[in-house]
């Protein structure tokens, strides 16, 4: 099985976030069809992704080997140029943050504050991986906007919101929780399942078509657009300004 759209992917860090991403469908797809088996598609669409998932494997263990020994023949085109050989020193692998260490959020407060910046930077960690929620999504610009909407909120709130709901694991209960299975401890943990708003999983671009009458309302057409980080807009109220005559001399309102 060829996999042409995996050449584009030149480093092994973009083949690692691809691997996780292949590897995360694998988990939602069979999420999808717990206690059930598989339909045809669905049987041929596990299998792809495990074949993708072995060959990404591949990619990475054969990098790596052509990597570390380019390495060591540069070291010794140096030492032969200097009359020395110095001993080689493999290269340090730098270990990814896993998905638990994404989603942890106690490690994001200090004084009773959140650490915006930290939090920031791990919520935008975990939109690199956020997959579109349709098809024709441009994924780059939804991408941008959120990030902007994430570095703009100097509280630290809106990253800590998509830590949340960003959560593989906060997906995987959501799903139960749409399908009524039972959660495990630590999907319980995720979720708030006292909250009867339980916030939708991370997506790119969540558009949402309106079919009722509100779609021909000719006050969208003058309304403008709030973003906000929960389901409510708290703007500033007020009655406006109340004017009237009165008697000269005489108390007014």
């Amino acid at each position: 099985m060829a996999f042409e759209h995996l050449n584009e992917l030149r480093t092994i860090e973009e083949l690692e976030d691809q691997q996780g991403n292949v590897r995360s469908m694998i988990k939602d797809l069979n999420v999808q069809y717990e206690g059930l088996p598989f339909d045809e598609g669905a049987r041929d669409k596990d299998a792809s992704l495990k074949e993708e998932d072995k060959e990404i494997d591949k990619r990475v263990i054969e990098l790596r080997a052509r990597k570390e020994y380019i390495e060591r023949l540069a070291q010794a085109d140096d030492g032969a140029a200097t009359g020395t050989r110095e001993a080689y020193t493999p290269p340090q692998i730098i270990k990814r943050p896993s998905e638990a260490d994404l989603s942890r959020t106690d490690d994001l407060w200090a004084g009773g504050r959140i650490r915006a910046d930290q939090a920031n930077e791990r919520a935008l960690r975990i939109t690199e991986h956020a997959r579109p929620a349709k098809d024709g999504v441009d994924v780059e610009r939804s991408k941008e906007r959120l990030e902007k909407l994430v570095r703009s909120d100097l509280t630290g709130e809106t990253a800590m919101y998509l830590i949340k709901v960003g959560s593989p694991t906060y997906e995987r209960a959501f799903g139960k929780i749409m399908m009524g299975q039972q959660l495990s401890s630590e999907e319980q943990r995720a979720v708030n399942i006292a909250d009867a708003a339980l916030p939708a999983p991370l997506a790119v671009d969540p558009t949402l078509m309106l079919t009722s009458g509100g779609a021909a309302n000719p006050f969208r057409a003058i309304a403008r657009t709030v973003t906000v980080t929960g389901n409510t807009w708290r703007g500033v109220a007020s009655a406006g300004v109340t004017a009237s005559y009165d008697d000269e001399l005489a108390e007014v309102s």
